[in-house]
Formats: structure tokens, C-alpha cells, sequence
């Protein structure tokens, strides 16, 4: 049984197409294997409602380059974006703020996604 401070909160930051939603799929994967309870929250469909709370709440910085998030961008987002057909597109026509301070920095443009999560595991088991 595990105790309120053994739960985390994983939040990933980064431009659409940085690879966000593929490290986050493959991380839910593993601590499920090792018999930890997941849930996955997905930008897709929450965009609000998790309060910060000290040693819970871990930010992830998927920093990647626009060019390379680009070329990922499966739904064609900034494509769309440069066309007109998005207004006030993060990293487009709308600035990106890097975060000041995230827990932890993973430049996925150098990393595949399982050695992404193997990095973050690293980091909160």
C-alpha cells in the first residue's frame, strides 16, 4: 500500500509535436509493470484543475527544437497555423515561454521516447 507521498504528478511542457503525449504514453507503461497505479491526463482533455502541491508535482520540459516538433506534428496543427486556419498558435504566430524552472530538462530531439522515460524514472523513483 502506498501512502498520499508516494504520488507524484508528471506535468510535460514543451511546443505541440514535441513529443509530449509519446513520452508520457510509453512513462504510464512502466510503473504499471512494477505494480504503481497511473492515471494519464492528456492536454487533449485537461486543461485545468491540478494544484501544485511541494515534492508532488514534477514539471518535464520536452525541449525541442520547433523545427524538429514540426516535422512530428501528427494532427498537422502548424501547418495549419501558418496557413491561417489556427490563430494564436503556440511557437507560430503565439510566443512559446520556456519554463524558468522545471524539475527536469529532456531534450527529446536526442533521445528516443523509452530512454526519455527511463531518464524520468530515474528522476522520481
Amino acid at each position: 500500500m502506498s501512502s498520499s507521498s508516494d504520488q507524484k504528478v508528471i506535468w510535460f511542457t514543451g511546443l505541440s509535436g514535441a513529443g509530449k503525449s509519446t513520452i508520457a504514453n510509453a512513462l504510464e507503461q512502466k510503473p504499471v509493470a512494477m505494480g504503481h497505479h497511473t492515471y494519464l491526463f492528456d492536454g487533449d482533455n485537461v486543461r485545468h484543475g491540478l494544484n501544485r502541491e511541494p515534492g508532488e508535482f514534477i514539471e518535464v520540459f520536452v525541449d525541442t527544437p520547433l523545427e524538429i516538433a514540426e516535422q512530428r506534428d501528427p494532427k498537422g496543427l502548424h501547418a495549419k497555423a501558418r496557413m491561417g486556419e489556427i490563430a494564436n498558435f503556440t511557437g507560430v504566430d503565439s510566443p512559446y515561454e520556456r519554463p524558468l524552472r522545471p524539475e527536469l530538462r529532456i531534450v527529446a530531439g536526442d533521445l528516443l521516447p523509452d530512454a526519455c522515460v527511463d531518464t524520468i524514472l530515474d528522476r522520481v523513483l
